[in-house]
Order: structure tokens, then sequence, then C-alpha cells
């Protein structure tokens, strides 16, 4: 039995083994629990990731736009 790490898990979860490795992690998936649970909590942390909707602050937005309107004003001479 192979003892494979996290980082192996999500070399396999992105497609990054080789064949011969992925039979070996899927047969230690479906023989050690343990492994079954990391497996699945890698597999739904990077569909968290994938999901996550972010929103900028207001506040910097402003700031942002702020800079560009001041930009303009400036003259290269």
């Amino acid at each position: 039995m192979h003892n494979f790490t996290s980082h192996d898990l999500l070399l396999y979860i992105f497609n990054e083994t080789t064949s011969d490795t992925n039979i070996a992690i899927e047969k230690a998936i479906e023989s050690d629990i343990h492994f079954r649970n990391e497996y699945q909590t890698l597999q739904q942390t990077i569909f968290d990731i994938d999901h996550i909707s972010l929103t900028p602050n207001d506040r910097i937005l402003e700031n942002i736009i702020s800079s560009f309107r001041h930009e303009k004003d400036v003259q290269i001479v």
C-alpha cells in the first residue's frame, strides 16, 4: 500500500497523475475511509473555492475611480 499525501490527492483531482498512480489512488480511496474522507474534503474545498463570490469594497472602488479621474487631469508636457 502506498502512503499518499494530500499533494498526491490534489495532483489526482487535477488529472496530473499517471494512470498507474490513478489506479493506486482509486484503490486507496475505496479501501481506506480516512483517505476517502480527505479526498472528499479536498474535492469539496475546491468546489467551494470555485464558487466563492467576491465583491470589492465600495470605498476601494471609489478610490480607484477617483485616481483615474485625477490622472486625466494631469497633462504631460
